[in-house]
C-alpha cells in the first residue's frame, strides 16, 4: 500500500489547487474577456478582464476563491460560480441579504450553487448590484 507523508500530501493539494486557479483564470478570460467588472472589484473598474495585468487577476481569483471556501463552499463547480458572480454582479453579491442567508443554507447542505440562485432573474441581480453598491458608498462615507 502506498503511503504518502503530511508533506507530499501538501505539495498535491498544492499543485491541484494552482491547476484548479489556472483552468479558472482560462475560463475567465475566454468566457468573460470583455467584461467590466461591477463594483471595486479588480484594481480599475473600468478595466476590461482581459485589459489587466495576469497577477492581479489571478490574485483576484485566489482571494475569490478563500472567500467562496470562507462561506462553506468546496465544489469546484460552486466555486467557479462564486467567483464569476464576483465579477459580473459585485466583489461582496454574497453579502446581500437575498444571498447570505441561502448561502449559509446551502453550504451546510452541500448543494450545488446553481441551485441556489436559480430562481434569481436579471432584475434581482441589478438589485444586488444596486443594495452592495450603495452599502459599498454608505461604508467609505459613514
Amino acid at each position: 500500500m502506498l503511503t504518502l507523508s503530511r508533506q507530499q500530501l501538501a505539495q498535491f493539494e498544492d499543485l491541484a489547487e494552482r491547476q484548479f486557479q489556472n483552468r479558472l483564470l482560462s475560463h475567465l478570460l475566454a468566457k468573460h474577456a470583455d467584461v467590466v467588472p461591477h463594483g471595486a472589484t479588480i484594481e480599475s473598474p473600468k478595466s476590461r478582464l482581459a485589459d489587466l495585468p495576469p497577477g492581479t487577476l489571478a490574485a483576484f481569483v485566489s482571494a475569490s476563491l478563500r472567500r467562496a471556501r470562507g462561506r462553506g463552499l468546496s465544489w469546484a463547480s460552486n466555486l467557479s460560480a462564486y467567483v464569476v458572480l464576483r465579477i459580473l454582479v459585485a466583489p461582496d453579491f454574497d453579502d446581500a441579504p437575498r444571498l447570505a442567508q441561502r448561502l449559509s443554507v446551502a453550504a451546510a447542505a452541500d448543494v450545488r450553487f446553481d441551485d441556489i440562485v436559480a430562481n434569481f432573474d436579471d432584475q434581482d441581480w441589478d438589485a444586488v448590484r444596486r443594495e452592495r453598491a450603495a452599502s459599498r458608498r454608505t461604508a467609505h462615507h459613514g
